[in-house]
């Protein structure tokens, strides 16, 4: 992707004002309303996490995703 589809992509997770005029250009349909009820119940459960870039072509991003992970399943930082 363009750098600045990720970046706006990146948004979605700092703003959500960002994410939603999103769903509303770019979605119709049963895809809108899904998005739409999931965001709202994402942002009423005050849940709140950073999005992680990562890319299969140039493997950007799989390191700081894999920490990420290991401090969720393992509770902490990863023993080596």
């Amino acid at each position: 992707l363009p750098n600045k589809t990720v970046n706006e992509i990146l948004n979605y997770g700092r703003r959500v004002g960002v994410l939603e005029n999103a769903i509303e250009r770019e979605l119709t349909g049963t895809k809108r309303l899904m998005s739409r009820s999931v965001m709202q119940l994402i942002s009423s459960l005050g849940l709140a996490f950073s999005l992680i870039p990562t890319s299969s072509k140039t493997q950007r991003g799989f390191i700081s995703l894999h920490s990420f992970l290991m401090r969720i399943f393992a509770g902490g930082e990863e023993v080596i």
